[in-house]
């Protein structure tokens, strides 16, 4: 359910060797605390005919890694939103409002960090909004 995909080289990574164990979101939470001081987050959900947004993909990409969460399969995600909202850690995050409402629903706070692209190529002159597609160009 927690899953590191592939690696730089294209090949399947093995996760980590990990010297705890517990369940899934404690492990979660844990790699972002210990691993992970700036991070990626992106979420895919469905918003249509739904009065909240259902979250069916978590991306969470660190310096070495890429992490592929599906809460679909897990029901308590407390523990990791609360990893991913430590003041303490950097977040980027494209056009970030869902990924905002996310945190606030699972940890109760905002990222204090947040680095939103799409807001930053706004403020400078770029349309908005702007897709990742063009930001990136």
């Amino acid at each position: 359910v927690l899953q590191r995909s592939m690696s730089q080289a294209g090949s399947l990574a093995a996760p980590p060797a990990l010297p705890w164990s517990g369940t899934f979101h404690a492990i979660g939470a844990r790699l972002l605390r210990e691993y992970a001081p700036r991070i990626g987050l992106d979420t895919e959900f469905v918003s249509e005919g739904v009065y909240e947004p259902i979250l069916c993909l978590v991306q969470i990409a660190t310096a070495e890694d890429i992490w592929i969460l599906d809460p679909i399969a897990v029901s308590d995600l407390d523990e990791f939103w609360q990893a991913v909202t430590d003041p303490q850690r950097d977040v980027l995050a494209l056009a970030a409002r869902e990924e905002i409402r996310f945190c606030l629903r699972g940890a109760r706070r905002a990222p204090e960090k947040v680095c939103d692209p799409q807001i930053a190529a706004g403020m400078v002159g770029h349309g908005y909004p702007l897709s990742h597609t063009n930001v990136v160009r």
